[in-house]
């Protein structure tokens, strides 16, 4: 119950946030915050997912000053995104220890993270609480590559507001040295800074639903489509998302509905908002996140992968509320919305059920091997993808 505990440590953190005006205690908290989830995360021991994957991958690699001598085979010709090989590299030559990629990986994207929230966000505790029940388990605990790829993207965000094109295109090719699904990024340059009336974002949030609702299929046969026209570690990604088992669809859930729900609030608080710095950028965004979750309803692991980006559009815009319903009565009501949203995100993994064997219990790294306990994870590991295939 560790998760579940430190959701409720980051509840009342954000309830001190909303209700009091302590700016100290404040700042304080979310100081604390920082070092409990930087600590969390950088100290997980074989605890989430594709740990095993990474730690085989840091094996392999050469550290950086072998591969200066030219023995690096491996670092040169391995698919895995370029600046992902040289964090690895540089790391290894410190140590051959992955937990210490682990911990800088979650030090500097955490680090990003606060930073980016303290420019973005009217309430950045508020959004520290949202941030670790929708992302943190999976950016952090699971896809690290991204997460990198991810707040690197979170801080270019102030570049499309600023107008400065050279900086933001610098910022996401360097993302897309972590993740190459950064590159699709370039083009929201041009797009997710205008403000396009009321009118039109209802009838684009309708239609994106319909095609949810209707089941209209079109990506995997767009997919195979595309495929002769790519080489190399893109064309494999294709193959790998179009193959039969990795075909599973997203049905209608309680995600879906909470997307309305939030939708309806945006609009109706909209006219409220609109003076605030980045609050276009980041509705726009929570539309492109809508519509990667209902028109990517086929195949969910292509859904889940770009949502990433999108979904921080909800760190910034629900802490938002709170400046639209102004009355203490409302902002409770706000509140209570936010806490359900963001407990139901993660709710398998605060109560130990199916879905989050992968993070419970919880290993910590120094107290795992202080005491030599032995691990569990690659037995979750097991655990975890079982419950995956039976619950397709």
């Amino acid at each position: 119950m560790l998760y579940l505990l430190i959701f409720l440590i980051l509840l009342l953190f954000s309830y001190n946030e909303v209700f009091t005006s302590n700016d100290k205690l404040k700042k304080t908290l979310y100081i604390a915050s920082y070092y409990i989830l930087v600590v969390l995360a950088g100290l997980r021991y074989e605890t989430g997912g594709d740990w095993q994957s990474y730690a085989e991958v840091f094996d392999i690699i050469e550290p950086i000053n072998e591969v200066i001598k030219g023995n690096g085979h491996v670092f040169a010709n391995h698919q895995i995104e370029i600046g992902f090989r040289l964090l690895i590299s540089i790391t290894k030559f410190f140590s051959s220890n992955v937990q210490l990629l682990f911990f800088i990986v979650s030090f500097g994207c955490l680090t990003l993270l606060f930073k980016n929230l303290s420019v973005y966000s009217t309430y950045p505790q508020t959004s520290i609480l949202i941030y670790y029940s929708v992302l943190y388990f999976f950016l952090d605990f699971v896809t690290i590559r991204q997460a990198i790829s991810v707040m690197i993207f979170f801080f270019s965000i102030r570049f499309i507001q600023n107008r400065n094109l050279l900086k933001y295109i610098a910022l996401i090719v360097t993302a897309s040295f972590f993740h190459l699904t950064a590159l699709l990024l370039l083009p929201l340059y041009w797009i997710i800074n205008k403000r396009f009336s009321s009118n039109k974002v209802i009838i684009f949030f309708i239609s994106i639903n319909l095609v949810f609702l209707l089941n209209i299929k079109w990506m995997e046969a767009t997919l195979n489509l595309v495929l002769p026209f790519f080489l190399g570690p893109v064309a494999t990604k294709i193959t790998t998302y179009t193959a039969e088992s990795a075909l599973v669809g997203r049905g209608i859930s309680i995600g879906f509905i909470i997307n309305i729900i939030i939708f309806t609030l945006l609009m109706l608080t909209r006219s409220k908002n609109d003076g605030s710095k980045y609050y276009n950028i980041f509705f726009n965004l929570f539309l492109l996140y809508a519509f990667v979750y209902s028109v990517f309803f086929e195949i969910v692991d292509i859904s889940n992968r770009f949502r990433l980006y999108f979904a921080l559009s909800e760190l910034i815009l629900l802490p938002n509320l709170f400046i639209a319903f102004e009355t203490y009565k409302n902002k409770i009501l706000i509140f209570i919305f936010v806490t359900l949203f963001s407990f139901s995100t993660s709710r398998n993994i605060f109560l130990e059920r199916t879905g989050g064997s992968a993070y419970n219990p919880y290993q910590n790294y120094i107290i795992y091997k202080m005491f030599d306990i032995k691990s569990t994870g690659k037995e979750r590991l097991e655990i975890n993808d079982k419950d995956f295939e039976e619950n397709k």
